[in-house]
């Protein structure tokens, strides 16, 4: 990147995450939380690191984390900001040549002179440039009222930096609450079912644990294997990998070991085609999971209790009570009918769970 190119536009064409597309840290009705902080915060460390740096491979990611973090991850090597060179030295600024000084000293080091000058001017351009495009990426995506205290009366937020402004929101709003707990936990149960990898399941949950450190709350790794182990026996297509972890000792049951034992559970399901049970059954890879055939068939049998339903109001009603003189009749079968209706649904509820079990024990199904 030459002199000549350090602009806005050719800064922000580096971004991974492009303006139009960064996430929003404030709504119109909604303050900022720890999840829209998060996920803000994300978007802008990758576009921190794409803008290139000379003296480390985090680019300037300095410009968004604090001093510490920055330095942990740079290998215990603090960021240098780069600064202006003199506008007197071994070069003349004005036309990029090297001074009178400098040719008198040693002819052949007056362009190592030029090229240490201009480096130095194009690492301060641009990390002002930085500086100027992450600070808008931020104001843009953040309502005025959550921000406006750091905010000077003349020059507005052009000497705060992006890092104060970040450590400004994070500081305010940026707590884990109860609400972002709860949602994390419903995260971590979400149902995992094939054709996904499995890989996405073990994430959710390493996620949904890193997540819960930053609201205080620590789950051990036995809650992490609970967890995916109700969830990979839910599918119903793991029943002899479920059965011979459950008998592992316990000094073989850590996650290392659930990841690496179900992975290879999980190869051998789709090696096979089917599950991974003795029978082996050749099946599409595309099976309907025990979760979505018990969905369906709920499914059906309340529309079938509605539609049953329905007909026993219209039967009630063409079979009312009649009153002939002074005596009130009623229709036997009418209350036979809605005696054995009920019989009837309880006993299809029975069966329907009963077909349903042995559905998701023996048969794995395949759409059709």
């Amino acid at each position: 990147m030459s002199l000549q190119t350090i602009t806005a536009e050719s800064v922000t064409a580096l971004f991974p995450v492009p303006p139009s597309d960064m996430p929003k840290i404030s709504e119109a009705s909604d303050r900022p939380s720890f999840t829209s902080l998060n996920t803000f915060q994300q978007a802008l460390d990758a576009n921190a690191m794409a803008i290139p740096s000379t003296t480390t491979d985090l680019g300037h990611l300095a410009l968004v984390i604090s001093n510490g973090d920055f330095t942990t991850l740079n290998s215990g090597i603090p960021f240098t900001v780069p600064t202006r060179p003199a506008s007197t030295g071994p070069s003349n600024p004005a036309r990029g040549r090297p001074s009178q000084a400098a040719l008198n000293i040693l002819p052949f080091t007056a362009p190592e002179a030029i090229r240490a000058y201009n480096q130095q001017r194009q690492e301060n351009d641009l990390y002002n440039v930085a500086t100027s495009v992450l600070r808008k990426l931020i104001l843009t995506n953040v309502a005025d009222r959550y921000i406006c205290k750091l905010k000077y009366e003349r020059t507005l937020y052009a000497q705060v930096t992006p890092l104060q402004l970040m450590t400004h929101l994070w500081d305010k709003y940026g707590a884990v609450d109860i609400a972002d707990l709860d949602k994390n936990d419903n995260r971590m149960r979400a149902p995992w079912n094939p054709p996904t990898p499995i890989e996405t399941l073990f994430e959710q949950l390493t996620q949904g644990k890193k997540f819960a450190e930053k609201g205080g709350e620590t789950i051990p790794d036995s809650t992490l294997i609970k967890l995916g182990f109700q969830n990979i026996q839910k599918t119903g297509l793991f029943d002899k990998p479920c059965e011979k972890w459950r008998k592992k000792p316990t000094t073989a049951q850590t996650w290392d070991d659930f990841i690496d034992f179900f992975t290879i559970a999980e190869d051998d399901r789709r090696k096979l085609g089917g599950t991974t049970d003795d029978n082996n059954y050749s099946t599409n890879d595309k099976m309907y999971s025990a979760n979505q055939v018990q969905h369906m068939l709920q499914q059906e049998l309340e529309t079938y209790l509605q539609q049953e339903a329905n007909k026993e109001n219209v039967t009630a009603e063409t079979a009312s009570p009649k009153t002939t003189s002074s005596k009130t009749y009623t229709n036997p079968a009418v209350a036979n009918a809605a005696t054995s209706l009920e019989d009837i649904r309880k006993l299809l509820k029975q069966d329907m769970q009963n077909l349903l079990q042995e559905a998701i024990k023996n048969t794995p199904l395949c759409p059709t």
